[in-house]
């Protein structure tokens, strides 16, 4: 039997993304909106809960992936208004097991975004920025430590929001990549996503781009950009396979066993593509060197696949096959 389009999803069902988060803090102390990773509109569409009345009136804190708590003294004077340099600020987020991943300049702009909004709020309503990642030494890095690493995150992910909101009764925003808010785990997983374990304290949304699902045409156009569908109010939605969403190529069940919102982002595309503005600055090229180079041989090779041509050569770096590195996209 097939399912109801979106249009025949009761009115009800249907709201902004704001309405969404606010809903969501009703039922639980956090609220996870996924980001996609290599498609900035996502998260730009997300600086509008920053500033949203209804949202600041549930929390003032947001935790998100793409930043070192080693760093979280310096964002947190930043954000209260201290001035900082632009390396700085870039080392927030490059100082991460995935540097590169978070080079699109969306992830610097969402700190500049909040630190604008506090100027206007008093000192008792303004956002604190948590940094989720835990500190990497890349002075002493191997490829084993950065697996290990890697292999942990979800499980530091969820110790730092039970410690730093939690454990002290608050209610937190949290922006991750979409993966590591699904509240089950998938076939194949090395370890339960940070949603999984924070479940019973979670209400999740999933961000849906056209182009990147396979809903049926007809139920995209019918499902209005920027709109959420809250699955509790909607049982045909909540049924459809979640694989439509997560590109596994599998049968992973329902989609209501991973999220509890269905977020209509909007008709975008995820690029792998370093910002003109990263591949021209010297700094930034020789700190990203320095730390692709204590990777493994075959890892180095598939993260330089990541440059253009020309900042290989002007950095001597051979790559003797360039093809998509999938693992740098999720």
């Amino acid at each position: 039997m097939s399912e109801r389009p979106a249009s025949d999803i009761d009115a009800a069902a249907v709201c902004s993304l704001i309405e969404a988060v606010d809903k969501g803090f009703q039922r639980t102390p956090l609220v996870g909106v996924g980001e996609m990773h290599w498609c900035p509109e996502v998260l730009e569409q997300m600086f509008a809960l920053i500033e949203a009345p209804a949202v600041q009136a549930h929390t003032q804190t947001v935790v998100v992936e793409f930043g070192s708590e080693r760093h979280q003294d310096v964002l947190d004077r930043y954000l209260a208004g201290e001035a900082l340099s632009d390396t700085a600020l870039s080392l927030i987020c490059e100082d991460t097991l995935h540097g590169v991943l978070w080079s699109p300049w969306v992830y610097q702009q969402f700190f500049e975004h909040v630190r604008r909004v506090n100027q206007t709020l008093p000192p008792s309503k303004r956002w604190r920025v948590l940094l989720a990642e835990a500190a990497f030494d890349w002075q002493t890095a191997t490829e084993t430590r950065w697996q290990a690493a890697m292999d942990e995150r979800d499980a530091r992910y969820a110790d730092c929001v039970t410690r730093h909101v939690l454990a002290r009764d608050d209610k937190a925003l949290l922006i991750f990549g979409a993966m590591h808010l699904i509240k089950s785990t998938l076939p194949g997983a090395c370890a339960p996503s940070m949603g999984t374990l924070l479940a019973s304290q979670l209400t999740t949304l999933w961000p849906v781009i056209d182009g990147h699902t396979h809903v049926a045409a007809d139920t995209m156009t019918t499902w209005p950009v920027g709109s959420v569908i809250v699955l509790d109010d909607a049982p045909a939605a909540g049924r459809w396979p979640f694989d439509r969403f997560a590109r596994k190529g599998q049968s992973v069940g329902h989609t209501r066993n991973y999220c509890d919102m269905l977020w209509h982002a909007g008709a975008f595309t995820r690029k792998v593509c370093l910002p003109e503005g990263r591949l021209s600055d010297a700094g930034w090229l020789a700190r990203t060197r320095a730390r692709i180079e204590t990777r493994s041989v075959e890892r180095q090779r598939q993260l330089w696949q990541l440059f253009p041509e020309h900042v290989l050569n002007e950095l001597g770096v051979e790559v003797a096959v360039r093809s998509f590195l999938e693992s740098e996209l999720n």
